[in-house]
């Protein structure tokens, strides 16, 4: 037994928008599961293009000429990462309650803002405490730091920001520290290959 059905396919683009009208014709057919039980199917069996078209139009821009759905992309994509990060880290807040890395009367403004007056190679320097980690045991709120430091700078790469830095200026002192990164970025990748391929 064969069924018929008209379908209207859309391609929809920035500039465009494309329409085919179709005519199925389906056939049944049977199709046994794991369990043994016989269950009835249609499959397409013949079709015919009724008509179809294109419909174009000037892409939305603004005063610069760059795209208004790029810019509504790109702020989207942005709040989306904001959301991500601010999940990711009250996340990390329950966990480290949940393993008594922090009490229950943590203050984010005390643990984590760094104090002025204060030593930084006493207390608040980030960097300073993960030296520290290869050298002794550290105290519960300071591997919380850590731990926090790496969730809120997670996606940071030195790859990209090396080409990015290559293009300064290379007789300023900023361009020399960052063609230093950019040299440091290569050697590093350097190496993970090269243990990757001694592990295999």
């Amino acid at each position: 037994m064969s069924n018929e059905r008209i379908v209207l396919g859309l391609d929809v683009g920035v500039g465009s928008v494309g329409w085919g009208l179709l005519k199925l014709t389906e056939e049944k057919y049977t199709d046994e599961k794991e369990d043994g039980t016989i269950e009835e199917k249609y499959k397409i069996c013949d079709g015919v293009i009724i008509d179809a078209g294109v419909r174009t139009f000037k892409p939305p821009h603004d005063d610069k000429g760059k795209s208004l759905a790029l810019k509504r992309g790109t702020a989207r994509r942005n709040r989306w990462t904001t959301r991500r990060k601010a999940r990711r880290l009250k996340r990390l807040i329950q966990l480290a309650k949940e393993f008594d890395l922090i009490g229950e009367d943590f203050n984010r403004d005390e643990v984590l803002k760094p104090r002025k007056g204060i030593n930084k190679k006493e207390k608040w320097d980030i960097w300073f405490i993960r030296q520290q980690a290869l050298k002794r045991k550290l105290e519960d709120i300071e591997l919380f730091r850590i731990l926090y430091h790496i969730a809120k700078h997670r996606g940071w790469y030195f790859h990209t920001k090396a080409e990015e830095m290559q293009k300064e200026k290379k007789g300023s002192e900023e361009g020399k520290a960052k063609a230093g990164l950019a040299r440091f970025s290569t050697y590093f990748c350097r190496e993970v290959r090269q243990s990757r391929r001694a592990a295999c």
